[in-house]
């Protein structure tokens, strides 16, 4: 009975990270359309226009509308993503993580970022004290040295799909460990 639960648990595990990746592709493939749109929209419009004033207030508006859709809201989207694999990965493993498995760094990481994004508007903090600042110097080399995840001047922490992909890997294999345990 025992193996038949582990089964279930690997199973469920799988299908929900997988629906967190389809969920990830179905977006990034709607932001690609959008922003080639977009794109269009855009040229079409600057065609269109006579003066030289007009094209520079345009210049300004357009700026405004390819930076929503081509940073900020991907972020928001990559984000959510992130944060709904950490809400799946305590919801299978608890708050508490669990030392001795290969990924429990990691996992520690994951926290810090998912707290920053939901208790901090999205910015990395430096700490207040000796044991913030260590962790939050930690995370920062973390994502100094991650694929998909960076750090802007002012701390605020954005994330893309190939650390969302990461993360599902990483996040899959120590529930995996966990069940195995």
């Amino acid at each position: 009975m025992k193996k038949n639960n582990k089964a279930l648990k690997d199973f469920i595990v799988q299908f929900e990270l997988n629906s967190c990746l389809g969920y990830l592709n179905l977006v990034d493939e709607w932001i690609r359309n959008v922003q080639a749109d977009l794109t269009e929209k855009i040229k079409k419009r600057r065609e269109q226009l006579v003066k030289d004033e007009e094209k520079d207030g345009f210049d300004a508006s357009s700026e405004s509308e390819w930076e929503m859709f081509g940073q900020t809201f991907p972020n928001y989207l990559s984000s959510s993503v992130f944060l709904l694999q950490c809400f799946f990965c305590e919801k299978m493993a608890g708050t508490k993580v669990i030392n001795g498995l290969p990924n429990t760094s990691k996992i520690r990481i994951f926290k810090t970022i998912r707290d920053s994004i939901v208790h901090n508007g999205g910015k990395l903090k430096p700490g207040r004290n000796k044991e913030e600042k260590e962790k939050s110097a930690k995370v920062r080399r973390y994502i100094k040295n991650t694929k998909g995840i960076r750090l802007t001047d002012c701390g605020e922490i954005i994330i893309g799909n190939k650390f969302c992909k990461y993360a599902n890997k990483v996040i899959g294999k120590y529930l995996t460990d966990l069940a195995d345990k």
